[in-house]
């Protein structure tokens, strides 16, 4: 039997446990075996590449209800390891027992598995979420704008300066004389 994708269903925000736990890195079974054969076999019987795939989202939190990203999982709950029965059939007591996992997901006493193709279409959505996609790219340095949002908005501005992250350096006039304002992408449209 060759190796499928498999379902594991994982504790509420402990995806990154799971995956921390199941995922020891090769310098760290390489460290362990330097310290006890034992110890090396053990890590290394543990690692199965559980896969949970991430995207980014912007959120406000805090006080003053600041803008941030943060990553969050992009199936909360779940995550997906490959398996194949014949080789791995007895490490999957460490599997069921990692922290964070809760079992197999199963429909009717067998388990549900992923294909290739939509593994491969996940992971394809997950780094394209993962992109951090700036919005000041939509504006060049020197373009006329117009403010949406706050006390300045339906005034006309010009971008001076363009940062990695969402906000922009603009020149206002107010009271006559040109003003350096820093806003957020969301509050400007193009005339």
């Amino acid at each position: 039997m060759d190796q499928q994708w498999y379902v594991l269903q994982l504790a509420p925000n402990r995806e990154r446990a799971a995956a921390a736990w199941l995922n020891p890195s090769k310098h760290d079974i390489e460290r362990a075996r330097s310290i006890s054969d034992k110890l090396g076999n053990y890590l290394a019987q543990r690692a199965f590449g559980l896969y949970v795939p991430l995207k980014r989202e912007k959120t406000t939190r805090g006080i003053r209800r600041q803008k941030i990203v943060v990553t969050r999982p992009l199936f909360p709950g779940y995550g997906f390891v490959p398996i194949n029965f014949s080789v791995d059939g007895h490490r999957l007591n460490a599997l069921e027992n990692a922290p964070g996992v809760i079992g197999f997901v199963q429909f009717a006493q067998q388990l549900a598995t992923i294909s290739a193709a939509v593994m491969a279409r996940i992971r394809g959505t997950e780094s394209a979420a993962l992109i951090p996609r700036t919005k000041a790219s939509a504006f060049a340095v020197g373009e006329q704008v117009q403010l949406n949002e706050g006390p300045l908005q339906g005034q006309s501005a010009t971008i001076e300066r363009l940062d990695d992250s969402d906000k922009v350096g603009i020149l206002v006039q107010i009271f006559g004389t040109k003003t350096r304002v820093t806003v957020d992408c969301d509050s400007l449209s193009k005339p």
